[in-house]
């Protein structure tokens, strides 16, 4: 979760992003830098898009009901977010939706499963995730590449003899 990017913390000319402060578990402070060096790892588009979302909240309410602390992810006012609260309403939307309950972790692991089946480098999706090195990701993620080998091996197959 990025609960603590501030938009001051977005370069959208260079297209970098610099994760500067973390908020903390119970949602009441925060803490410097990110979890990792390679803390880096979001699409500015969807950033820019959503700025623009909130620059539109905090005309709404205006400067006297809007507590701006320039953040990526804030409530509706634009304090923090608890992270539990965060977590109650992905569950309440899991229900809603009728979908299988997952744990809100589990996102990225299909994030990085979708990405190694339709052949992303592993050095990308290495650095997507945050991983120190390419290690972590293949010892994380190793139990999905053995129906990766048989797929080539029926593309490469099917090129050889029927292409």
């Amino acid at each position: 979760m990025r609960l603590g990017l501030r938009w001051r913390d977005i370069d959208f000319e260079n297209e970098c992003l610099y994760v500067r402060q973390t908020l903390t578990h119970d949602g009441k402070g925060f803490k410097e830098g990110a979890k990792s060096k390679t803390g880096n790892r979001f699409t500015l588009s969807t950033l820019k898009q959503h700025r623009k979302q909130i620059a539109a909240k905090k005309l709404r309410l205006g400067v006297a009901s809007y507590k701006d602390n320039d953040l990526d992810v804030c409530s509706s006012n634009g304090k923090p977010i608890n992270p539990r609260n965060l977590l109650r309403s992905f569950y309440n939307l899991i229900e809603k939706s009728k979908l299988p309950k997952i744990r809100f972790h589990d996102l990225r692991h299909t994030h990085a499963s979708l990405m190694l089946q339709q052949g992303e480098n592993i050095k990308l999706i290495s650095e997507r995730l945050g991983h120190s090195s390419v290690k972590i990701t293949l010892d994380t993620y190793l139990h999905i590449l053995p129906n990766m080998q048989q797929e080539a091996s029926n593309r490469l197959a099917d090129k050889l003899f029927n292409g």
